[in-house]
């Protein structure tokens, strides 16, 4: 009796003209995976997507959506839709996978018994330039990438392993445990749904895996300023307003009650001294971001209660387990203090100048011009003259240290409803 490939169903979710999604539905056409049905969401705005999918992939399915609602919200539309899968493929419209990215994936969720796995993402122009290799976050819900900005891509991340979020693109989710966590959560349109999905995944007791053999480029549209963010209720908020509101949202909801009265008092005073710093460094976009995430918190009381309550029906891992898959300290605040004793106020407010972005562009061709691309597991040292050329450049440390962490291991069984 010959055995069949699991059931995987990618689902596109696109909004307005979407300028990558020909390229999109392209890579997804030309995978080498048998078992892939392909569903395309046009989100709200849609111009000509069905004629634009069509003409790329003829045996897609497509839905339209009358209301931009965000993208958790469309794929939990998707989801309903669908009947029989194992697995959902979330993906964002401005990416671009190699053949091979839907079956090494597979194979990893299966090899690891993973829940959630997420694939090496490099940058859509440069493919040698990593972006994430799965993100960690800290106990304030803080998300932490795992490379260095620019870092290249030598092969000294590619080590299956877990990590603590599978942040969007591309990702791969097993349809159970979608439905044990009653899919994405609505409330968070965009910009921290992926960190709130893993967190209550790994609660539930499920794996978040990053898969290195599977390569992804990613646009990232909104984070480059390509494309504005226009869900419902987002309109006219700073990406600053709306991460810390739905980061503050999953650490309300995401810890035990014990942890919970421990974490958000030492939250709030950490916000306290970042607000008063960001006023005495006139940076007011900060200080209204700070303001409007605990007004909003407060707002949605309501919906914390039922959150909470959900996360009790689901839970496996306790909080000292949840808490050893995190980084220490308080990543945010660290971050923005050390940034300005250093660096300066427009550093510390996220404004860098033409000088030093000019300076990032000559690195990378001077790195490519000197070859330290021949970087396997051990990073070589660098000649007197890659030195000098390094100290006039006035950059630091060209290729990043390894990150080989060590993460417990867990056989842990994931509880889902019959």
């Amino acid at each position: 009796m010959e055995s069949r490939a699991p059931a995987v169903v990618a689902v596109v979710v696109t909004t307005g003209p979407g300028p990558g999604l020909e390229v999109t539905l392209a890579s997804l056409a030309a995978q080498d995976y048998e078992e892939l049905s392909l569903l395309v969401i046009a989100n709200g705005e849609h111009d000509n997507v069905t004629e634009r999918v069509a003409a790329i992939a003829p045996k897609a399915f497509v839905r339209t959506l009358d209301e931009n609602k965000g993208f958790g919200a469309a794929c939990n539309e998707a989801a309903l839709m669908v009947d029989g899968a194992a697995f959902f493929l979330f993906c964002h419209d401005d990416v671009r996978l190699e053949t091979n990215v839907v079956q090494m994936m597979v194979e990893a969720a299966f090899r690891t018994n993973a829940g959630i796995v997420t694939p090496k993402v490099v940058q859509y122009e440069d493919p040698m330039v990593l972006v994430h290799v799965g993100q960690t976050s800290d106990r304030f819900g803080v998300v932490q990438e795992r490379v260095d900005m620019g870092e290249i891509d030598h092969g000294q991340q590619d080590l299956e392993r877990d990590v603590f979020v599978a942040p969007g693109g591309v990702t791969l989710v097993r349809c159970d445990l979608f439905t044990t966590l009653r899919g994405f959560d609505p409330l968070i349109p965009v910009l921290g749904e992926d960190l709130d999905l893993c967190w209550r995944a790994q609660v539930a007791g499920a794996r978040v895996v990053v898969a290195p053999s599977a390569k992804v480029a990613h646009r990232q549209t909104i984070a480059t300023g390509e494309r504005t963010v226009s869900a419902v209720g987002t309109r006219r908020r700073s990406r600053q307003d709306l991460q810390r509101r739905h980061q503050l949202m999953v650490v309300a909801t995401g810890w035990g009650r014990v942890t919970t009265l421990l974490t958000l008092p030492l939250l709030a005073a950490m916000d306290l001294f970042e607000f008063f710093l960001a006023l005495f460094t006139a940076d007011t976009d900060r200080a209204g971001a700070i303001v409007s995430s605990w007004l909003w918190l407060f707002n949605n009381r309501k919906r914390i209660r039922e959150r909470r309550r959900l996360r009790g029906q689901v839970q496996v891992l306790s909080d000292s387990e949840l808490r050893r898959l995190q980084v220490g300290g308080a990543s945010r605040l660290k971050r923005f203090t050390t940034t300005l004793l250093r660096e300066g106020l427009d550093r510390a407010r996220g404004v860098l100048p033409e000088l030093t972005l000019f300076k990032s562009q000559l690195v990378l061709e001077k790195l490519r011009e000197l070859d330290l691309l021949r970087h396997s597991q051990k990073a070589k040292s660098l000649t007197r003259s890659e030195k000098a050329m390094r100290f006039l450049l006035g950059v630091g440390p060209v290729v990043s240290s390894l990150h080989f962490e060590h993460r417990p291991q867990r056989l842990l069984q994931l509880r889902c409803s019959g």
